[in-house]
């Protein structure tokens, strides 16, 4: 009985992932890796660089860290974000931090120009008030890369 059981969920399993997802009524996924990557969209202003444009950044590794400044986690990874920059910028890669607040007085421009000081963050960052950035990413958490 059990060889039967088993033998009937092997076949279901088997039909499953043979049929496209479409046939099933569900909608099919998408990776972010299947699109081109979206522009920036800062509005407010950019701390240690001028505004950054994808057309900049063509030929480059990017990667793109979406954190606020009171979110622990986000500055747990400002260290390993700055040794990554310095380490391999001239293979290619830039870091690019797009800071989107979690709080209202993580939105004004002299907070986050004084974070990035007092972090010594040494990557261009983007001050994303409005979330286009992030929703244009389909970003979710902080920090998200």
């Amino acid at each position: 009985m059990k060889r039967i059981i088993f033998l009937v969920i092997a076949i279901l399993v088997v039909c499953v992932a043979l049929v496209p997802c479409a046939d099933l009524g569900f909608a099919q996924l998408h990776s972010p890796f299947e699109r081109a990557a979206p522009e920036f969209q800062v509005a407010e202003n950019w701390v240690n660089s001028k505004p950054i444009h994808l057309a900049d950044l063509r030929g480059k590794v990017v990667l793109v860290d979406f954190w606020t400044y009171s979110c622990i986690n986000c500055l747990r990874t400002v260290p390993y974000l700055n040794k990554w920059q310095q380490q391999y910028k001239d293979r290619g890669l830039v870091v690019i931090g797009i800071h989107t607040p979690e709080f209202g007085f993580e939105a004004m421009p002299v907070n986050v120009a004084d974070a990035v000081r007092r972090l010594g963050i040494q990557f261009p960052v983007g001050q994303d008030n409005n979330y286009a950035t992030w929703k244009a990413y389909e970003n979710w958490p902080w920090p998200g890369f």
